[in-house]
């Protein structure tokens, strides 16, 4: 199968395949590691345009969960703005309840057992891509608490991880491919 990059379209080899579906699954395109520096050096429009053109709902988070950016899908989905996104933590971002307890997001007795934080985190640590782990949260939703369960892929980019999340109840049949829907209900 030849891999292109999607951002210069230069033929890659498999190893320096950097994509949203991890090794598990065939990447046609994913990012060459050239162009990934270039988009990731200071976060620039540049960079924006590529995570918009996605089509997913993602959030680019740093090593201590500190959301550095989202495209098009997940501020939409989230209804947040570019500025109520970047900076903050994971968490506060999809409103877990728990980030609002003592010690905030990652700093609480529940976010030890936090599969999106132990996934990503485990993506930082070892590069090792995950794809569709069920994860779960409670979150804030107008006056009451919603619990939501999650499907989340992870993808580490440089000094980075993309978080791709998406609801079970949305999550497309196993024998769908890759397709994967652009929206999670909060």
């Amino acid at each position: 199968m030849t891999r292109i990059c999607a951002w210069c379209g230069r033929e890659m080899k498999a190893e320096e395949v950097i994509g949203l579906i991890g090794e598990k699954y065939p990447v046609t395109h994913g990012v060459c590691e050239d162009c990934a520096a270039a988009m990731l050096s200071g976060l620039g429009e540049r960079f924006r345009d590529f995570l918009d053109r996605l089509g997913v709902p993602v959030l680019l988070v740093d090593e201590k969960m500190h959301t550095c950016a989202g495209n098009v899908h997940a501020r939409k989905l989230l209804g947040k703005s570019v500025q109520e996104i970047r900076g903050r933590l994971c968490g506060e971002v999809i409103e877990c309840v728990h980030s609002k307890e003592p010690g905030g997001c990652g700093g609480t007795f529940h976010c030890k057992s936090c599969t999106i934080r132990r996934t990503a985190t485990e993506t930082f640590k070892t590069g090792k891509s995950f794809y569709k782990v069920p994860a779960f949260a409670d979150t804030q939703c107008g006056a009451g608490v919603k619990a939501l369960s999650f499907l989340i892929s992870t993808e580490k980019i440089g000094d980075y991880v993309l978080l791709q999340v998406e609801t079970i109840d949305q999550a497309p049949p196993a024998s769908s491919g890759l397709s994967i829907p652009p929206r999670l209900a909060l």
